[in-house]
């Protein structure tokens, strides 16, 4: 069943549509965001310094100029990983190796967003169930809507009594939601999508832009493995 993820202005009808996935009976997932991405090509977001933590993100610097295409990201039953874009072309990102999608036995992080403001976002105007599909929604009071940016986390997990990792950003667990919202996919396959998140105010003085760059991050194969043996050798090490 194929799922959309929305903002809702508090006891409102506006809604921003953020993005879409689509779990298929062969345990193919597939997903994007609803307004695009610009025609550029990815990057990988390294550390600011070699094992440091902090990573600075930075747009094009005429990336308000760039086209959006539409990208569709996928994540195959045996685990490979891809995504294709329209437009030139070049944010397609090429193919990684990751747990199959049928052997995910705790929640397992798909992507992160950061995006702009909602209160500048296009507003969306059609049934939030159409086509049969399933909405969550993620509800902002005033502040939050006219004033903040949101980090979002969305996470494939079977059902069950779940431990959830701490967050891919590092930040205290008071300043987000500890139960996210969760919706399923399929009983038959037993697969969810949670999706948990972080209101990032603006700066104090800095007014909401018409498009604030967003930001999709997703997690590479290299990283998850290099923070694996990290974590083992520090198991390793004698007391």
């Amino acid at each position: 069943m194929k799922q959309r993820i929305f903002l809702q202005r508090h006891n409102t009808d506006e809604y921003v549509y953020l993005a879409w996935f689509e779990l298929r009976p062969t345990h193919d997932l597939y997903w994007g965001l609803s307004m695009g991405t610009i025609d550029h090509e990815s990057t990988f977001a390294n550390a600011d310094e070699p094992g440091g933590r902090t990573v600075t993100l930075k747009p094009p610097d005429d990336w308000d100029k760039l086209p959006l295409v539409n990208v569709k990201h996928s994540y195959h039953r045996m685990g490979r990983r891809h995504a294709s874009a329209g437009g030139s072309g070049r944010a397609t990102i090429r193919d990684s190796r990751h747990t199959p999608l049928s052997e995910i036995t705790e929640p397992t992080l798909i992507c992160a967003l950061i995006t702009g403001v909602a209160a500048k976002q296009e507003k969306y105007l059609q049934s939030l169930n159409r086509n049969n599909c399933r909405a969550v929604i993620l509800e902002l009071n005033d502040d939050q809507w006219f004033n903040s940016r949101l980090y979002i986390e969305f996470l494939i997990t079977p059902s069950g009594r779940q431990r959830f990792p701490q967050m891919w950003i590092d930040v205290s667990p008071r300043f987000y939601e500890k139960q996210p919202a969760v919706s399923s996919f399929s009983q038959e396959l037993d697969r969810l999508l949670a999706v948990r998140h972080v209101v990032m105010p603006l700066p104090p003085g800095r007014k909401p832009k018409r498009r604030h760059p967003g930001f999709l991050l997703i997690p590479n194969i290299e990283v998850t493995a290099t923070a694996q043996r990290m974590a083992q050798k520090a198991e390793d090490k004698p007391a």
